[in-house]
């Protein structure tokens, strides 16, 4: 059993005030603080990593430290013990797709099919003649976080086929937002639910239903395109097979854009964008598969030491309003993976509990959050992120305003200034964060971002001694909200809690 306290105690130890002087404790020449990986450099120098730091936190690297880890994920072995299941993102996205994961499933042909049957989806729908100018996209965690990441990161550069909209909250303002001005009659319903059972996805797959007959469709499941591991459930709910795309259980949901997840992506820019999407991926991949060191590892290690020094979240922040939806999306893919109180064999776990991770864009976030993050008695690591080059000819300027922001942040969180006379204008510094470009931000460089999420996500689940795939949390709460509906709808109220059962009884007189 790996002494999760006394590693901690050590790194508590070594990063005082919480945080050793950065300055003065990282070797400015130390190695491989600057990586360049496709067109992102992603930059820690201002961060504490340091060789006695990285040799501290070594020891809770698993047998065969993070290249057998990584080997064994992307060859098929069960790294999702809980659940019994591979974690075949990368190969989804066609990173060393094993022929078999470690059951005896195939892997290779199911994902080569998938991508057929997505491709020939692709192509006919977004023939002139489909009849389709609209889609409504509807999923729920990583069935539509991705999506609609990707969705809005990439219109302003990427020419559009469609109208595409998404849904996701249970609420139906939520589903008559996204149909508000489209015409049922040439609109595409995009369903994607892993297990086809999503409360939240079949709610709003009704009213999509009810909103196409409105619109004068007899037939709404002819219209509907299913994403799912369970296409036997689809084709239940009168979705033709020929509209069902399949793919496979060791995809997990919020690592599932890669795979059929992403089809709404492809329709709505073309497969060449949705290929160059998962090119990016592939090359983050390659970089975290040659080097211990590396991008990923780096980022989950300073992680892993500013959680033991201390800081309960992480904030991220991305200089671009392209990628306002990437703290969402980094939300579920961090907190779902990493928010477990037992490690992978089921023991209490007792090291440094994962961050919460929260933030937005710049400048915006400079006029609110910022003043917690440079001068509150708490403190947290930042990410910012950054593209080198502007949108369009003529920004040029504020496209530098905008850099200069981000930087001049990065320099004031690291150095601080001092103010003897006036403690009100004194910023302690001392606070690390790090630093990703973009050269500029296109379908690959997206890719190789996520990518990057995810790699640093698999590998601070390591160091925490986690299982990174499966998430038990989110199950309970939906259980008893059945029952919580029944004794709304009812008013038996009999095996509720004496809180829960008060307040159905105050919400049915109202």
């Amino acid at each position: 059993m790996k002494e999760w306290e006394s590693v901690a105690t050590q790194l508590c130890q070594q990063l005082e005030e919480p945080l050793a002087r950065l300055a003065v404790r990282r070797p400015p020449t130390w190695p491989g603080l600057i990586r360049q990986v496709g067109a992102l450099r992603l930059d820690f120098s201002r961060t504490h990593l340091s060789p006695d730091l990285w040799a501290a936190i070594s020891p809770l690297w698993p047998a065969g430290g993070w290249r057998q880890a990584f080997a064994d994920m992307v060859s098929g072995a069960i790294v999702n013990a809980s659940e019994q299941r591979a974690a075949l993102h990368t190969a989804a996205r066609g990173f060393a797709v094993p022929e078999h994961d470690a059951t005896g499933a195939a892997v290779a042909a199911p994902i080569a099919e998938a991508d057929r049957l997505m491709q020939a989806t692709v192509e006919r729908l977004r023939a002139p003649d489909s009849g389709y100018d609209a889609i409504v996209h509807l999923g729920m965690g990583g069935s539509y976080l991705g999506p609609a990441l990707v969705l809005e990161a990439l219109a302003p550069t990427c020419a559009r086929r469609f109208e595409t909209r998404l849904a996701a909250n249970i609420d139906p303002q939520a589903f008559r937002r996204a149909v508000a001005g489209l015409d049922p009659a040439r609109t595409l319903v995009v369903a994607v639910s892993k297990s086809w059972t999503t409360l939240e996805t079949q709610a709003n797959l009704q009213l999509a239903h009810d909103w196409l007959r409105a619109g004068g469709i007899a037939d709404p499941g002819a219209r509907t395109l299913a994403v799912t591991a369970r296409t036997d459930l689809a084709a239940a709910d009168g979705v033709d097979a020929s509209r069902v795309l399949p793919f496979g259980e060791w995809v997990g949901g919020r690592y599932s854009l890669w795979s059929p997840v992403g089809v709404t992506i492809a329709l709505t820019f073309g497969w060449d964008v949705f290929m160059a999407l998962r090119a990016g991926g592939r090359i983050m991949d390659t970089h975290v598969a040659g080097d211990d060191m590396n991008a990923a590892t780096l980022a989950a290690v300073s992680g892993y030491a500013c959680a033991a020094a201390g800081a309960g979240s992480r904030a991220v922040f991305a200089y671009d309003e392209r990628l306002r939806l990437l703290v969402p999306y980094l939300q579920q893919l961090e907190l779902e993976s990493l928010g477990k109180r037992v490690t992978a064999e089921g023991l209490p776990y007792t090291g440094a509990p994962a961050p919460v991770i929260w933030g937005g864009v710049g400048t915006d976030g400079q006029h609110a959050v910022f003043q917690w993050l440079h001068q509150s008695s708490d403190w947290a690591p930042v990410d910012l992120i950054a593209c080198a080059k502007p949108v369009g000819a003529g920004q040029e300027a504020r496209h530098r305003t905008l850099l200069a922001n981000a930087l001049a942040q990065a320099s004031v969180l690291m150095h601080g200034r001092a103010s003897p006379d006036d403690p009100v204008r004194a910023y302690p510094g001392n606070r690390p964060s790090t630093m990703i470009l973009l050269e500029t931000l296109t379908p690959e460089s997206l890719g190789t971002l996520l990518a990057f999420y995810e790699h640093r996500t698999f590998a601070l689940a390591l160091l925490m001694g986690v299982n990174a795939f499966d998430q038990m949390g989110v199950e309970l709460g939906k259980t008893l909200a059945t029952g919580m509906d029944r004794a709304l709808a009812t008013g038996e109220t009999s095996g509720l809690d004496a809180e829960a059962a008060a307040l159905v009884g105050w919400l049915r007189t109202r």
